[in-house]
C-alpha cells in the first residue's frame, strides 16, 4: 500500500487521466483512464481539494486502488 502523500503526488501530476462526466446530489462523477468511473464528494474548487479526494479513494474503493497502482506501477516501470 502506498502512502498518502505519494498517491497525492501522483494524482497532482497525472491530473490529465481524470475527466469530470457530471455532478449529482454532492457528488461529482469522474472517470479513471476513460473507463473506470469514481464518486467523488463535490464540489471540488480546487486542484488541492480533487488531488486529496482522489487519495481518499484510494484504499477505499477496491477497483480504483487496483486501477491506480497498476497504473503507478506501469509508470515506475517505464522509467529509466
Amino acid at each position: 500500500m502506498r502512502d498518502t502523500a505519494e498517491i497525492m503526488d501522483w494524482v497532482r501530476d497525472n491530473q490529465d487521466r481524470f475527466r469530470i462526466k457530471g455532478s449529482f446530489d454532492g457528488y461529482e462523477t469522474w472517470r479513471f483512464d476513460g473507463s473506470l468511473t469514481l464518486s467523488l464528494p463535490g464540489p471540488l474548487n480546487s486542484e488541492a481539494e480533487f488531488v486529496m479526494a482522489v487519495a481518499a479513494q484510494y484504499g477505499s474503493d477496491p477497483e480504483f486502488t487496483a486501477a491506480l497502482a497498476e497504473a503507478m506501477d506501469a509508470e515506475v516501470v517505464a522509467k529509466p
